[in-house]
């Protein structure tokens, strides 16, 4: 019985801290925020790689702070006149023989990142079941899928899913980020008008 009602009295506040997305695009889409703290994984095929992040904003680039275990700080930089990414972590954690399926994904999160600071091709992104979403193709068999949800107190997503497919039979490449901590609650409009 006292697992029964923990059980019930954990659903119920785990519930309510979750806003519902509405249907209008570009309304939730300004819940993204890109300037964030918090956890996340990366899945390259068979092997995970855990890591903290921030993110925040530099001139015109957007850079990702990523702390793994017993590496020191890399950067994930997004140049956000031409959606172009640097970054040096590839090599260090993935296996050379994953390392071009891997440039990928983070290529498809670098076009997601510029995109959204740019409030573009928002007629291609879809809310469904509670989820922001969006498809990308990245070669003829390949393609990604970009989810947000989990939007807390209808301000911020804290859960980003980005998951690759195509490159491995029945396998995938993943980078998920939960936001912990949303640093600086700007619109899409307000940060696009403030980068040009």
């Amino acid at each position: 019985m006292q697992k029964i009602l923990f059980l019930l009295i954990f659903v119920g506040c785990s519930g309510s801290q979750f806003s519902k997305l509405s249907q209008n695009i570009d309304r939730e889409i300004k819940k993204i925020c890109l300037e964030s703290s918090g956890y996340g994984k990366i899945s390259v095929f068979d092997t995970n790689y855990t890591f903290s992040f921030d993110t925040g904003f530099e001139s015109n680039l957007w850079l990702m702070a990523i702390s793994f275990p017993l590496y020191p700080e890399q950067i994930f930089e997004v140049d956000l006149t031409n959606g172009r990414y640097t970054s040096e972590f590839e090599s260090k954690i993935v296996t050379k023989k994953n390392r071009r399926s891997f440039k990928s994904l983070m290529k498809v999160w670098a076009a997601l990142i510029y995109e959204i600071h740019r409030a573009k091709n928002l007629q291609e992104w879809v809310i469904n079941n509670n989820i922001l979403s969006k498809k990308v193709a990245i070669g003829r068999d390949t393609y990604a899928y970009v989810k947000f949800s989990n939007v807390l107190k209808n301000e911020y997503f804290t859960f980003i899913e980005l998951k690759a497919f195509g490159f491995k039979r029945h396998k995938s490449l993943k980078l998920i980020l939960n936001v912990r901590e949303c640093l600086k609650k700007e619109s899409i409009q307000q940060q696009t008008a403030l980068a040009l």
